[in-house]
Order: structure tokens, then C-alpha cells, then sequence
């Protein structure tokens, strides 16, 4: 009996070495991804600037809508303060009869792919598929997912 009893501590004491150890791998596997997720995206909104800033915009409202956009995005993407955003640049790109810069429809695109909340993702949706109607570009494009 005592010779049961042992054999369990044992285990026991075995198990939890082998679930700190696990618990040690998994902190690190994620210290190593954090580091390397946030250079890209990095790179990214500063490639967004540029193209943001050579953009030419018919529409100042929109201009400031998709300035917004972006600016809560990097910040939190807070979908209390996203949605009034999104729905008030899709207002804007239905009404449009001028062409869209394609920088719209990147961003909300990015924007219905990552976002985590499933109404907000519907809503950027929406709205890229009114700003890609509108695009600028070449014609003949379509919808302008050929050009992407």
C-alpha cells in the first residue's frame, strides 16, 4: 500500500514538472510571435500613409471618414466607435459620383477580414463593395478585385 502511495506522488510530482515545462514552452512561443507580428504591421500603416497622402479624394468628407477609420484602427478597434464611422463612409461612397481612391477599398477590406467582431466585418463589407463600385482606375476593371 505504501509502495501505491509513493508511485502516485511520484506521478504526481512528474506531471506537474512536465505541465510547468509545457506551460514555460507556450510563454515563449508567444514572447517570440509578439515580437515579430508587430514590425510588419508597422510597415504596413506606413505604406497605408503614403498611399493615404498620394491619394487623391474628390470628397473631403470622405477623405476625413477614411482618416478616422484608420486612426481607430490602429488605436483599438473599438467597434462602438467604428461603427458610426463605417456607416457614415458607406453613406458617402453610395452617394459618390466621383471616383473612390482604391486606398478605400484596401483599408475596408482589411478591415471586414481581421476585424473580430461579425457586424462590423459585415458592415466594412458592405461599404468596400460600394467604394470598389466606385473606384478610381482604369475601366473595364469591373468590380475591381482584378486589380488587386
Amino acid at each position: 500500500m505504501e509502495s501505491n502511495s509513493r508511485k502516485n506522488t511520484i506521478i504526481y510530482f512528474f506531471s506537474i514538472i512536465a505541465l510547468l515545462g509545457a506551460a514555460a514552452v507556450l510563454h515563449i512561443t508567444r514572447a517570440d510571435h509578439a515580437g515579430t507580428t508587430t514590425h510588419p504591421a508597422s510597415q504596413t500603416a506606413v505604406a497605408w500613409t503614403a498611399t493615404y497622402n498620394e491619394a487623391d479624394f474628390s470628397s473631403s468628407e470622405i477623405r476625413e471618414l477614411v482618416r478616422r477609420l484608420q486612426q481607430i484602427m490602429q488605436a483599438d478597434r473599438d467597434a462602438e466607435m467604428l461603427r458610426p464611422v463605417i456607416i457614415q463612409l458607406g453613406v458617402h461612397l453610395r452617394n459618390a459620383n466621383d471616383p473612390v481612391p482604391p486606398v478605400v477599398a484596401d483599408l475596408l477590406r482589411d478591415l471586414s477580414v481581421e476585424h473580430p467582431v461579425k457586424d462590423i466585418r459585415l458592415m466594412a463589407y458592405i461599404a468596400m463593395i460600394s467604394a470598389l463600385q466606385n473606384e478610381a482606375g482604369e475601366s473595364g476593371v469591373g468590380i475591381g478585385f482584378a486589380a488587386r
